[in-house]
């Protein structure tokens, strides 16, 4: 009975693998990221819609079915990462800052680290932050992003920090020397007499 028990586990186990690495594949296809011919990518759009976010939306929403299968994808670390496709390179987040100050100068940065490794890490924090799909919860990351600003910068009087996701090109595009415009994700407007005094290092 055990071994039986077991066996069952494993092959759900495995067949929700083989499904997330299918489906996240075929994705990338539709979406033109990889180098699979146009006549391939137009074939499988027929097949159905391949280009939803993820492995949990082919289940219906809002559903005990979905939020269990969800629930075991996360636990078991197998709701990403599976579409084995070497060639696909993925959309990238950057953070942008405007910044006024009390002379009246402005300035406008970008998020960046002359350290390779918590340039990864920053990288990182921001791509997560684009998956967010609750409004308040990524305004109140770009608020610490904007709280560190405003303690860096003691003559800073008001600034917008905003994320954007920059996609990356499809092959023809990249062909043709077209690059894809940064679409804008989220902004935060702040205001150091709105703000409460940054809390010292």
């Amino acid at each position: 009975m055990r071994k039986r028990i077991l066996g069952a586990w494993f092959g759900f186990h495995f067949t929700c693998l083989i499904a997330v690495s299918l489906y996240q594949t075929a994705r990338l296809i539709v979406v033109s990221k990889t180098v699979v011919p146009t006549s391939t990518v137009k074939a499988l759009k027929e097949l159905g819609s391949l280009s939803e976010t993820s492995f949990g939306s082919l289940v219906a929403r809002s559903t005990p079915a979905r939020e269990t299968l969800l629930t075991y994808l996360v636990a078991a670390g197998a709701d990403s990462g599976y579409g084995y496709f070497a060639p696909a390179v993925p959309d990238s987040c950057a953070l942008t800052f405007e910044l006024r100050y009390s002379d009246g100068r402005t300035e406008t940065q970008i998020a960046h680290s002359a350290n390779t490794a918590l340039g990864f890490r920053i990288g990182s924090l921001l791509e997560q932050i684009g998956g967010i799909s609750s409004r308040k919860l990524s305004e109140h990351m770009l608020k610490n992003f904007a709280t560190v600003v405003l303690r860096q910068h003691s003559k800073l009087k008001s600034g917008r920090v905003s994320l954007w996701r920059v996609p990356s090109p499809t092959i023809e595009e990249y062909t043709r020397g077209e690059r894809p415009k940064p679409a804008l994700l989220s902004t935060y407007d702040f205001n150091r007499d709105a703000m409460p005094a940054p809390a010292k290092p």
